[in-house]
């Protein structure tokens, strides 16, 4: 209840199509994309509403982004818990688009510096490969929080009665991250 400082309501902005020499250019897609989104450094939920919003879409966007609040506190809290849900989730595959979308976003960073680590980052100038690494290093760290923190909230969606995704089917396989779940509440 006190996590929430404040909460937002905002117009879906307007998709922005501009045409380069010939090519539609949607220039803030991911900006009208975007439903809901968390401001830890505000503790602010804001969603994005539309005249043509179903309740089970605002609803599923409110759980969702109520999800990442839930585990920015946890994680300021009580890290070791964090650190237990990675662990206990790691090896369950991520059951949605948007999970396996994010979990390939953190894999191909980790991928990526693997890579420069092996060659010995050659492919920089020598003044300039401590800083790429060390940039390098805190982008795989997002990555990998931003996969977990997404399916936290995923799950976060599920286990507050909002069981159907965006297309109105239940998310076949979330029932695997019941039990990490519960710990990383301190529910079990």
């Amino acid at each position: 209840r006190d996590i929430i400082k404040s909460f937002n309501i905002e117009r879906t902005p307007k998709l922005i199509i501009e045409d380069k020499d010939g090519v539609m250019v949607y220039k803030n897609l991911d900006d009208v994309s975007t439903s809901g989104y968390w401001k830890p450094s505000k503790n602010q939920l804001n969603m994005r509403v539309d005249y043509d919003f179903s309740d089970d879409q605002l609803k599923g966007t409110f759980t969702h982004e109520l999800g990442h609040a839930l585990w920015h506190s946890i994680k300021e809290n009580n890290p070791e818990r964090i650190e237990q849900w990675k662990v206990s989730c790691k090896k369950i595959p991520p059951t949605t688009k948007y999970g396996k979308y994010n979990k390939k976003n953190w894999t191909g960073m980790k991928k990526l510096f693997d890579k420069y680590e092996k060659e010995g980052w050659v492919d920089f100038p020598e003044e300039e490969r401590e800083v790429k690494k060390a940039n390098a290093i805190k982008n795989v760290a997002f990555y990998e929080d931003r996969y977990y923190n997404e399916l936290h909230s995923e799950v976060h969606m599920y286990m507050m009665g909002n069981n159907k995704y965006k297309r109105g089917t239940i998310t076949k396989g979330i029932e695997k991250f019941l039990e990490p779940y519960k710990q990383l509440h301190g529910l079990s």
